[in-house]
């Protein structure tokens, strides 16, 4: 894990999103380029697991938009998904070990009915 072209991706100042790039395991899950340097900078992992498993619990749950937050400490993550303020997460996964940086990174999810989009909260 690059941390410093990491935590320059995540902090940078944007304007929205350029473009969106296709998962390419999950062809109806996209990510923003803003999303795509953070995980160039090392932690494809996140997508990986965001496009396999977040787009079934936003439909289980019958929403369109969820944060996802990796909050990481003493190189273990805990993600969680939350659709709703002050209700319990819809979706949680403990990651044992990673070398994405300690804090709380915070990432906006939307089902857009034919894709589900991934961008940071930046770009919204």
């Amino acid at each position: 894990m690059n941390t410093k072209a990491f935590t320059q991706a995540y902090n940078q100042s944007r304007n929205g999103a350029n473009f969106f790039v296709r998962h390419p395991l999950a062809r109806s899950f996209q990510y923003s380029d803003g999303v795509q340097a953070c995980a160039e900078a090392g932690c494809h992992w996140l997508l990986d697991i965001a496009a396999t498993e977040i787009p079934a619990i936003l439909r289980r749950h019958q929403e369109h938009m969820g944060i996802l937050y990796a909050r990481v400490s003493e190189s273990q993550a805990k993600l969680s998904l939350e659709l709703e303020d002050d209700v319990p997460p819809a979706w949680k996964k403990t990651i044992a070990w990673t070398d994405l940086p300690e804090g709380e990174w915070v990432f906006e999810i939307v089902d857009e009915g034919d894709r589900v989009a991934m961008i940071l909260i930046t770009e919204h």
